[in-house]
């Protein structure tokens, strides 16, 4: 198949997605400087924001070919505005028609993310930062038990921040505590979506989907590598899990072996030109009609994230002003559970 990539005002990840498509295995593809001829045109976006859309929606490849146009976005912000691959796709507000999920083709952030074989020390753990009510609920949770680790970052350590002190001893330690794990909790971020994912699938944990609307990348047997626990169950993850602790090893190697198929950077290309090409097997409504709804789109899906955001930095700043933070009790497992 032919790929036009393109190149835009505000575009993002053209030369990664470049880089990618070079390195392909194997080699399905061509890419082709001249998008009249391809067979596909792949715009791509790193952390969506409204200018960007709105750069996009300038494109004169998106009117001259409609129905060849698709986007691939690792965003936390997830907009429909073309069809395709997202890292943070959900279901609902067409998300079930124009999209499927994605890897994130941002280049690895932490250099210790590799295949790991360490003595598992934890049934579970999760560090990472308070991005999301899901997360804000588990950091509150006392699960009674030594052999869980759940721990807020937010002060000391970002994925994206290379400038804090002690970063590289805590990138260290981020990675081994996945690989100590059975089982690596994976719970929704700012977005659907969360890197962890696939960076407990890279070590050779299964992860745990915590995230109730979010669309999977297409390919794994995510059942075989992997365990979804619904958002309103946090409080049963030790019995859960406890129960799949004889399968995490054969799970970790089963999502470790689907990583290399899928998400390894020699894969990762196919994987995103697949996934657009699934969408557009599974049109039913030309792209040419979407023409006037897109800026509709746009603007409903910007007020509601940026609603979301007011809200919760209001609510954060009269917890931190007020000194409620400390008021709040842990929330306690059920005596089954104890």
């Amino acid at each position: 198949m032919l790929i036009h990539i393109a190149d835009f005002r505000g575009s993002q990840f053209v030369e990664e997605m470049r880089s990618l498509a070079r390195i392909a295995t194997p080699r399905l593809h061509v890419v082709t400087e001249d998008p009249a001829v391809a067979d596909l045109i792949l715009f791509s976006a790193g952390y969506p924001f409204e200018s960007w859309y709105r750069g996009l929606l300038s494109s004169p490849l998106i009117h001259l070919y409609p129905e060849k146009c698709f986007l691939y976005s690792d965003g936390d912000m997830f907009i429909p505005v073309l069809p395709g691959a997202y890292a943070s796709a959900k279901q609902g507000f067409l998300g079930n028609v124009r999209a499927t999920g994605a890897p994130y083709i941002t280049p690895v952030a932490n250099p210790y993310i590799r295949p790991l074989r360490m003595e598992r020390q934890y049934l579970f753990s999760f560090i990472g930062s308070s991005t999301s009510w899901v997360r804000k609920r588990l950091f509150r949770m006392d699960f009674h038990r030594e052999d869980v680790l759940v721990e807020d970052s937010t002060p000391l350590y970002h994925h994206w921040s290379d400038d804090l002190p002690g970063r590289e001893v805590r990138q260290r330690r981020y990675a081994e505590v996945i690989a100590q794990s059975h089982f690596a909790l994976c719970p929704r971020g700012a977005g659907a979506g969360s890197i962890r994912m696939f960076e407990a699938m890279n070590i050779g944990v299964a992860p745990v989907v915590i995230s109730d609307r979010w669309i999977p990348p297409e390919g794994p047997d995510w059942t075989k590598c992997s365990i979804r626990v619904a958002e309103k169950d946090l409080l049963h993850l030790p019995a859960i899990l406890e129960e799949r602790r004889p399968e995490s090893a054969a799970m970790g190697a089963a999502a470790n072996e689907e990583w290399q198929k899928y998400f390894a950077s020699e894969k990762l290309f196919n994987t995103i030109v697949g996934a657009c090409e699934s969408v557009r097997r599974r049109r039913r409504i030309p792209e040419r009609y979407f023409h006037y709804l897109r800026p509709l789109i746009i603007e409903s899906s910007c007020i509601r994230w940026k609603t979301r955001q007011l809200i919760r930095s209001i609510v954060l700043r009269s917890v931190n002003g007020l000194g409620l933070r400390r008021l709040l009790p842990p929330i306690a497992n059920p005596p089954w559970h104890e």
